[in-house]
């Protein structure tokens, strides 16, 4: 790849730590395209870095190496070794990367493990998809990158200089960054589609199999996707390639007891794992592009195989929601499979006409996961598959109570989506189904999914009678996690009409049934931490609060670790703890952006602003808060919106005169049962309006002003709107070197070391990145405040700076 190297910081860390260690030699082991021979050469400045592609005897690899090394090759023969040897102890201690070892893996002995021993000063850096399995070796394995979203844009950009990020493509391209799972190549090649098709266009085209490749210059493994992958397997056995097609089946990971039951023993597994085909330690998973392969190279197996996944996860599906009322672990299994379960729905879509030979399990499928999916939700998961699911199957002959149980789902996923009055009609229908059969448990589901559905229609009270009904109906057959649900819901909506003391003990009580279960124990106790928050008890609100965030990093659930945090925030907001609440909603900020969670990211932001006008710092806040309510108001989320809109009228109202917001607007009836407004005059966000209100407030910032933020992390460009630099981490530190010293020359060279601290390149190397990190910056709204001069760059002299 010729790419601007972004990231790995972690990774570049850890080759220096062993090597620091005593190491002599070091292997980068993982699939092709992950980025191995960018990191080694980001690595090795410096050191004699050796190409290996094709090399597949000691001759071919002796004669790569004496070219790099400058020696003479002669006519190879295999006493070519010893003669390396010897140039390798001449160079004294030098770092030698052998790149691309893939096709010389039994050769690595006869050469690298001679040459340890012949020039012991000299250090080995390897790149392959398999380990040496020599003496000494110490393998690090390359994992998806963690700055994906910012290779990406860069290889855009790269691709053409006339093209730039637009505000509304930002979802899709962190959607195309996910959807790539950080593999290097992918990304690349990728960002090259983008000035073509622009973010939407090459999204839409991924999702339906755009087979990624480049034009034919380069490396020949770096082409395409396919290449990258072509050589690990085109070395396997016949056996293991069986193997790996029944691997492809699975969907969000297997362990070892998945595997073996399609056939998969230990020793397969780890054979695969060793040739980076695999990933993962425990709980294992292919890269999608992998498996993309293998369903294409292999589909006759891939498709015999389906069939014994399907069986294997129908079954234990079954079994788990069997004991899930009962058993923690059960459910725990239903958590963590519900992929696998699910791809077996997803199959009815791709086959032939449907029976009920094809549509039970299915259908069987869905109804296993009901619980998982109603109490994970959302229901986007499922969205393309579940109504076409019950189209296909309305006539095969399968169970009708099974299509009761998958009307209620999409009769949900309908409330998601908006469509109250669709989801009213499934719901119905399912329930009457449930009281014809006398399914009392089924009753009672579909009672509390009404209560949902008619609380999104705005009736508040009709929605606390369905709760109520339905937890006294689960409570009565024992079904301890649903009336814990139940209860939290009925507690919800008791605090939203105003209860706040009625509200409490029922929340309590709901957490105190659902305990550590994987489902209801994280929203029951969200639901407490914001009555109490409320209610005012700020002290118990910030413990719980901490305790949410624990659970929910334990459980892998980033979104509502955001959500805890927010909420114990506001906690410490209200409590005077100013700092504290900093450092959460920052936290909180962070994960809603990791996850791709647009509006949430931005109403943490707003509150940041609430908490900067409050310590008097209005040009922070003005453009926090503005930048809060202008997303919310896109994203619909007016109750957030109408919030932050009384914030900036306040603002407004301090420089301009105009009138000012006296309280937080009472919201729609659609929305009254919304966060953050429960009970008008007296809601938290109301009492923080109010306290922010009496603080003496600095005036806004001049229009003609750049406004930066901390770190660099935003700006505003005079008479401009607010840019965002959180996750471009070395265009905020290049923005904050050159707004210290306005008006000052700044040298390439000087540049780079602020904006990629601790990072190495040669001079060249390093101007060009500098280059197209001030061209970015000139796109994003600065071009005419940053002039190149022909010592470097300097922000224009005069220029307003505001430090926010």
């Amino acid at each position: 790849m010729t790419s601007v190297f972004v990231g790995r910081a972690s990774e570049l860390e850890a080759i220096k730590q062993r090597f620091d260690e005593g190491a002599r030699l070091v292997t980068l082991h993982g699939p092709g395209g992950i980025g191995k021979t960018e990191l080694a050469r980001a690595y090795a400045m410096g050191g004699i870095v050796v190409d290996l592609q094709g090399a597949a005897t000691a001759a071919q690899i002796c004669d790569r190496v004496a070219i790099a090394c400058g020696a003479a090759t002669g006519d190879p023969t295999e006493a070519d070794v010893v003669r390396i040897g010897r140039v390798l102890g001449e160079l004294g201690e030098r770092l030698v990367v052998l790149d691309d070892f893939d096709a010389a893996i039994t050769q690595a002995k006869a050469t690298v493990g001679a040459w340890l021993e012949a020039a012991p000063q000299v250090a080995f850096l390897i790149t392959s998809r398999e380990r040496l399995a020599l003496a000494g070796e110490v393998l690090i394995d390359i994992g998806p990158l963690d700055r994906a979203f910012d290779l990406l844009v860069d290889a855009g950009r790269r691709a053409s200089s006339a093209w730039s990020p637009r505000l509304e493509e930002g979802a899709a391209l962190t959607e195309i960054a996910t959807l790539l799972e950080g593999m290097p190549l992918a990304l690349e090649l990728a960002g090259a589609r983008l000035p073509l098709l622009g973010a939407h266009g090459l999204l839409a085209m991924l999702r339906q199999g755009m087979n990624l490749a480049r034009d034919k210059s380069g490396p020949e493994r770096h082409a395409s996707i396919d290449a990258a992958i072509e050589g690990s397997f085109a070395a396997l056995a016949p056996p293991e390639r069986e193997a790996l097609a029944a691997l492809a089946t699975f969907r969000g990971g297997f362990d070892a007891r998945s595997a073996a039951a399609l056939g998969v023993d230990p020793a397969q597994l780890d054979a695969l794992r060793a040739k980076s085909l695999v990933r993962g330690a425990a709980r294992f998973d292919l890269y999608s592009r992998i498996r993309a392969f293998v369903e294409k190279a292999l589909p006759d197996a891939v498709r015999a195989k389906a069939e014994a996944h399907a069986a294997f996860f129908v079954a234990e599906a079954e079994r788990a929601a069997a004991a899930a009322h009962v058993d923690p672990t059960a459910r725990a299994w239903l958590v963590a499979e519900r992929e696998n379960v699910l791809a077996v729905v997803s199959r009815v879509l791709g086959a032939g006409p449907v029976g009920a030979r094809e549509a039970e399990p299915a259908l069987r499928a869905i109804v296993a996961l009901s619980e998982v999916l109603l109490s994970r939700g959302p229901l986007a998961a499922i969205a393309d598959v579940l109504s076409p699911v019950v189209e296909r199957t309305r006539d095969s002959g399968a169970d009708p109570r099974l299509s009761a149980k998958v009307l209620l789902l999409r009769g949900a996923l309908k409330r998601e989506r908006g469509d109250v009055r669709g989801s009213l009609k499934d719901l119905l229908a399912a329930e009457s189904i449930g009281r014809a059969t006398k399914d009392d448990i089924f009753v009672a589901d579909a009672t509390m999914e009404l209560g949902k559905t008619v609380l999104a229609g705005g009736e508040i009270e009709p929605a606390r009678q369905h709760f109520e009904r339905a937890g006294k109906a689960f409570a009565m057959s024992g079904l301890r996690p649903r009336e814990a649900q139940a209860l939290a819901l009925l507690g919800a909506m008791t605090g939203t009409l105003g209860d706040l003391a009625r509200a409490r003990p029922i929340l309590e009580r709901a957490v105190a049934i659902a305990g550590d279960d994987p489902l209801t124990g994280l929203p029951a106790r969200l639901l407490l931490l914001r009555c109490l928050a409320e209610a005012g008890d700020t002290m118990r609100a910030i413990a719980l609060g901490q305790e949410i965030e624990k659970r929910a990093l334990a459980e892998h659930d980033g979104r509502r670790a955001g959500e805890g945090l927010v909420l114990l925030g506001l906690a410490q907001h209200d409590a005077s703890l100013l700092d504290p609440a900093q450092a959460s909603f920052e936290q909180a900020r962070d994960r809603f952006a990791l996850h791709g969670l647009e509006a949430d990211a931005a109403i943490a932001r707003g509150h940041l602003g609430v908490l900067a006008r409050e310590r008097g710092r209005a040009a922070d806040a003005y453009v926090l808060i503005a930048d809060a309510r202008v997303v919310c108001e896109r994203t619909a989320r007016p109750e957030h919106a109408a919030y932050f809109a009384a914030h900036v009228a306040e603002l407004d109202a301090a420089v301009l005169g105009t009138p000012a917001a006296s309280e937080v607007s009472s919201p729609p009836r659609e929305i009254a049962s919304t966060w953050p407004v429960w009970k008008d005059g007296t809601t938290l966000h109301a009492r923080l309006l109010a306290r922010t209100s009496q603080k003496a407030a600095s005036p806004a910032p001049p229009d003609d002003a750049l406004l930066v933020g901390q770190g660099g992390a935003w700006f505003r460009p005079p008479r401009g709107e607010r840019v965002g630099l959180e996750r471009r981490r070395s265009l905020a530190l290049l923005l904050e070197r050159l707004v210290a010293q306005p008006g000052a020359t700044l040298t390439s060279s000087a540049l780079f070391a602020a904006a990629w601290p601790g990072e190495k390149a040669m001079a060249s190397a390093a101007a060009h990145r500098v280059r197209v990190a001030i061209a970015t910056l000139r796109k994003m709204g600065l071009r005419d405040l940053i002039t190149t001069t022909p010592d470097g760059y300097t922000l224009v002299r005069g220029i307003k700076v505001v430090r926010v």
